[in-house]
C-alpha cells in the first residue's frame, strides 16, 4: 500500500511540475513530503527523471508545441 500511495503523491507532484512555476520545495510540501530530499529520492525511482527535469522536459515539449 506504501508504494501506491507513493505513486499517487509523484504522479500529482509531476502534474504540479509540469503545470505550473511553482518552487519545487513547495511541490514536495504540497503533496506530502516534509523531507526534500526524500522526495527528490522517489520522484526519480517513480519517474526516471528528478523534478527539475521534468518541468525542463515539460517546457521544451510546450515550446515545440507552440
Amino acid at each position: 500500500p506504501i508504494v501506491y500511495i507513493l505513486h499517487k503523491r509523484i504522479s500529482m507532484a509531476r502534474s504540479y511540475l509540469e503545470k505550473t512555476d511553482m518552487a519545487i520545495t513547495d511541490v514536495a510540501k504540497l503533496t506530502g513530503f516534509n523531507n526534500t530530499s526524500y522526495f527528490y529520492r522517489n520522484f526519480k525511482k517513480f519517474t526516471g527523471v528528478s523534478p527539475l527535469n521534468c518541468r525542463q522536459n515539460a517546457y521544451k515539449k510546450s515550446a515545440n508545441d507552440s
